[in-house]
């Protein structure tokens, strides 16, 4: 905000609004080197107002139409904004500025400051799930460079998002749900650091990360990285400068704290700030234990194991008994937080092993999460056996993510009854001998296994006879294929974009599969607007993540005429 502060000392500065936020507003902006012309209010009655040791006039807006609009900046210092910014559009005078509004968003203005890889990063939205490319900025050759540079650039993005005129670094977030607005003269300090340092370093080999397989970061690359001396001087120089509030949380996100290079110029650099360390539990970090006692600082532990067998099993490695010994130890010193990743049929059956650990540390609760790379269905089941065992003991859960406490106890009441519990059951039952007994070094190819049992019993809703078509680009869709193809039912794939390979297809298909939900709705658009019948398209990802996928059929959003 600093940038677009500075801007306006170019420029003829009007405030709008001559009222208590007008007094407040005009304070802060000599506080800043910048003295406005003059006010101007809709109340004719109000003829100056003092401040900044001087009296300035207070006009009819109509002046503001002799002013040159090229050197001209409207700031509105009233609570009627939007009236004003309507009634300054209808005089052509362009945009203005909100004394208290800034368009901005947290992961920028308050400020979450995110060490990532070789670059700070903005924004931790997903680029997948948006279609964009967040901004993000390089180290440079020292830490001062760096942090110069990210200073700069914040305030060019937040210019870019207020100004909307040569847009360039704010591109990615000009239309983001996350932009509300913020103070013009806020503090502008970090509140937020998080960590992320790659080439990652973990010991551990859980089979539902993939991380350690990729050997960009794996431990030999990862203990020469100088990222996190690279890190540890920035935020050194941030401090040196006042840049950082006393209040600031680190985050330590994954790649392992106790065992990455250069950990304890880190933690020494933060030692003053509360934190939030993720960590496998592997090592006992008495700089961490410190952390806790003294900051009001908590670990995260993902355990997802009740006992030492399926330990072994998640995480590749024997160390169970070490792992829970040193959660022992962090707990006398302070706050300890049990995260299980609930897998189907894998780890699903050891929530009283789990429990027993929870009593054993004195915590009263857990984070829950669950394979977010499976049908919800299949995922979901075992979520609710640990929820309910949880309250049969006293015992609270938070999920991770997605979903609230709320939620979930709606997915319980409406979707698990006794009617659905013996399907749930049995199917879970299933897949756990299965991968024990098959994929138990491969679950990649376990969860292949899943979808395919999700698609092989989506195929037998249908009437023998029905011919499918599968549309898009086929090569992203091999557990449909292969299911197709071990039933022995025939299966067309185009392999174009959607409408063509809908094109392609529509003589010769009965049933028109869609994976990619986002596209359902605009494909479903174009058929019907080219004379097809949109409950001939099968949205599978719809099917996947239903907890009643018969209601998918039943409620006449498939053509009726090839279902059993």
């Amino acid at each position: 905000m600093k940038k677009i502060l500075d801007s306006l000392k170019n420029l003829k500065v009007v405030l709008f609004g001559a009222g208590g936020n007008g007094r407040i507003t005009l304070e802060k902006l000599i506080d800043n080197g910048i003295t406005p012309s003059y006010f101007v209010d809709n109340n004719r009655d109000i003829t100056n107002i003092f401040g900044g040791r001087r009296i300035f006039s207070v006009n009819p807006p109509e002046v503001l139409l002799n002013e040159d609009k090229s050197n001209l900046k409207i700031i509105i210092s009233s609570d009627w904004y939007e009236e004003i910014e309507a009634q300054i559009k209808e005089m052509g005078l362009g945009e203005c500025l909100f004394s208290r509004n800034i368009k901005c968003c947290d992961w920028i203005i308050h400020i979450l400051l995110g060490f990532q890889d070789d670059k700070i990063v903005f924004c931790c939205e997903s680029s997948s799930d948006f279609n964009w490319d967040r901004p993000k900025f390089p180290y440079l050759d020292t830490a001062e460079e760096t942090i110069l540079n990210f200073l700069q650039k914040r305030e060019t993005l937040i210019e870019e998002l207020n100004n909307k005129s040569d847009i360039d670094i704010a591109k990615p977030c000009i239309n983001c749900t996350r932009l509300r607005e913020y103070d013009l003269f806020g503090d502008n300090k970090i509140k937020t650091i998080s960590v992320s340092c790659y080439p990652s370093i973990c010991q551990a080999k859980c089979i539902y990360c993939g991380v350690y397989t990729n050997p960009q970061n794996n431990f030999e690359n990862a203990k020469h990285s100088h990222y996190p001396k690279m890190i540890t001087e920035m935020i050194l120089y941030l401090q040196k400068n006042n840049l950082i509030a006393d209040n600031c949380l680190i985050i330590f996100t994954p790649a392992e704290i106790t065992i990455m290079p250069h950990k304890d110029l880190l933690l020494d650099a933060t030692a003053g700030y509360r934190a939030q360390f993720t960590t496998n539990g592997f090592v006992f970090e008495p700089k961490i234990a410190d952390s806790l006692k003294k900051n009001g600082s908590d670990i995260l532990v993902s355990l997802d194991s009740g006992t030492r067998t399926t330990f072994k099993l998640v995480k590749g490695l024997d160390l169970f008994e070490k792992t829970v010994d040193n959660l022992k130890r962090y707990r006398h010193y302070g706050k300890v937080k049990i995260k299980y990743n609930i897998l189907s049929g894998v780890n699903d059956s050891d929530i009283d092993g789990i429990i027993d650990i929870l009593k054993a540390l004195n915590i009263s609760y857990m984070n829950l999460s669950f394979e977010y790379h499976m049908p919800l269905r299949t995922a979901f089941y075992p979520i609710v056996k640990f929820v309910n065992r949880l309250k049969e003991n006293g015992l609270s859960f938070a999920f991770y993510a997605y979903y609230s406490v709320h939620q979930i106890d709606n997915f319980i009441e409406r979707y698990f009854t006794a009617e659905y519990q013996n399907e749930y059951e049995q199917k879970n039952d299933h897949l756990r001998e299965v991968f024990r007994n098959e994929f138990i070094n491969d679950y990649e190819t376990y969860k292949q296994y899943v979808y395919h049992i999700e698609i092989r019993d989506l195929i037998k809703r249908f009437k023998k006879g029905t011919r499918f078509a599968l549309l898009g680009l086929a090569s992203l869709d091999n557990n449909i294929i292969s299911t197709f193809q071990k039933l022995g039912v025939p299966l067309l794939t185009p392999n174009l974009p959607y409408n063509e390979s809908y094109n392609a297809a529509k003589e010769n298909a009965d049933i028109f599969i869609i994976r990619n939900k986002a596209k359902f709705h605009d494909v479903k658009a174009y058929v019907e607007s080219n004379g097809g019948d949109g409950k001939r398209l099968l949205d599978v990802e719809k099917y996947y993540y239903s907890f009643e996928p018969a209601k998918l059929f039943s409620e006449r959003n498939i053509a009726e005429e090839y279902l059993k």
